[in-house]
């Protein structure tokens, strides 16, 4: 839709039409208007007109969604078709590094990398500077002396927090996020009943208050809350009214953590400094590990040109539907991490077989599993799987060791084997299994194409 222009009138058309107009009338049929008084209030008219003729078009054009051009006005148009603009996206990177704490004595068991900073560019990326970090702590263990973390999932930008408590003397209380470039994928929200209460409970974003796909309905104690953009792109978080989720009450501490971010001016980082915290408990003494003592931790991207392969984590997520406590919140909560319809996830959790496959080979960050762990009835593993930077060229020197969709071997492999100092044999192996041959063969059977053997003698 084009921008709707009510009328052609210019500055000029409109003095002019003002003058012909007044010539009209037989006592201004030869008047001299440029060369008198008259023409400054014609031109104040022409000029009160064209103002108001453009405002004219601007306001018509501005409701309308596909003819609006300033950004609160499209929020507006979309808010009343139940539509969210998208945030921004928080970019992010695999990050792995060791610190080495052979000099603290004595040597602690484990090593916690607190949450927060963790790794920063320092202005190396076109003169900007970037801080990736954590959303919550992780703890490794430490084995002599070293503590390893491990292709760590960090996202840029700041991790902040809010805190509000509701109050029933103020029936129109908000609670707005106070900043922009909110990425919504990290906003975290949690309800305690009082200031003085530990125990919080999870509050799950929900979109629509119908599924006409599985015709389930939000109740009147579903933990659930809406979002909406405000004004200067900030967002209104919206808790329900206890027909359409639950409603606060008196006292309630809402929590908010979320990121603030870049977006993608972040994306394509490949070089990191270590700035994040280190630390240990020792006689129930929290201990944080000074600049000095973790002098000798390095920070490496998980660049895909640092060598020809390597293993990547991934998840696969399996069930046994019958032993699933809560399906309608395992459903909605793989739904919103995968972006799959939550129909796909109730048919198999609806199943009668007593094992079922939610997800295969698929990625996802610490705070995202924990979130499935929660799930009583949910088995996710972690699986890794080879990966190719530099492409097929170099996975055929190498070999494939990968699995088919259905989870069997597929590919071709390698192998070398030694027998002294002189021989040994080479075997090349091509597999694939799109089925199962027999009743009591399995995957790991393979359906094996070809295996060749070269015997290797080196004089």
């Amino acid at each position: 839709m084009s921008l709707i222009n009510f009328t052609n009138l210019d500055f000029d058309q409109i003095k002019q039409s003002l003058k012909d107009y007044i010539q009209s009338n037989s006592d201004f049929t030869d008047y001299d208007f440029e060369g008198s008084n008259l023409s400054t209030i014609l031109d104040v008219l022409a000029y009160n007109t064209y103002i108001t003729s453009y405002n004219a078009n601007m306001i018509s054009n501005e409701v309308f969604i596909d003819s609006a051009t300033l950004r609160e006005n499209v929020v507006a148009l979309a808010r009343n078709i139940g539509y969210v603009p998208r945030s921004k996206k928080s970019s992010r990177a695999d990050v792995s590094f060791f610190a080495d704490l052979s000099d603290i004595s004595p040597t602690p068991a484990n090593i916690t990398l607190k949450a927060g900073p963790v790794a920063s560019t320092g202005g190396q990326f076109n003169g900007q500077s970037f801080v990736f970090g954590i959303p919550e702590d992780i703890t490794v263990s430490v084995v002599d002396g070293i503590a390893s973390f491990d292709e760590i999932e960090v996202f840029e930008g700041t991790f902040l927090s809010q805190t509000y408590v509701y109050s029933t003397r103020n029936p129109f209380q908000k609670f707005i996020l106070p900043n922009i470039g909110i990425d919504l994928d990290s906003l975290v929200v949690s309800v305690r009943p009082s200031v003085d209460s530990s125990v919080s409970a999870k509050y799950t974003r929900q979109d629509e208050l119908f599924d006409t796909t599985t015709k389930s309905t939000i109740t009147g104690n579903s933990n659930i809350y809406f979002i909406q953009e405000v004004e200067g792109e900030q967002y209104e978080v919206i808790f329900g009214d206890g027909v359409f989720g639950k409603s606060l009450e008196d006292g309630n501490v809402i929590e908010m953590t979320y990121i603030t971010t870049n977006g993608a001016d972040g994306n394509g980082i490949s070089n990191f400094t270590f700035s994040g915290s280190l630390s240990y408990v020792r006689n129930s003494v929290e201990i944080f590990i000074t600049k000095k003592a973790i002098s000798n931790v390095n920070s490496t991207p998980r660049s895909p040109f640092n060598s020809l392969t390597r293993n990547i984590a991934h998840y696969t997520i399996s069930v046994n539907p019958q032993k699933v406590v809560d399906k309608d919140a395992s459903a909605s909560l793989l739904s919103s991490l995968t972006k799959k319809t939550k129909q796909f996830y109730l048919k198999k959790l609806n199943s009668n077989k007593k094992f079922e496959f939610l997800e295969r080979n698929i990625r996802f960050n610490q705070s995202e599993v924990k979130l499935i762990q929660k799930f009583e009835g949910l088995d996710i593993k972690k699986v890794y799987r080879r990966s190719y930077p530099h492409g097929p060229v170099v996975s055929q020197i190498l070999g494939y060791n990968d699995t088919d969709g259905n989870g069997n071997p597929v590919g071709l492999n390698t192998s070398w084997t030694t027998a002294g100092a002189s021989s040994g044999t080479f075997t090349v192996q091509l597999q694939h299994q799109p089925d199962v041959k027999t009743a009591t063969s399995g995957a790991n059977d393979g359906d094996t194409d070809f295996a060749l053997t070269f015997n290797l003698n080196i004089n």
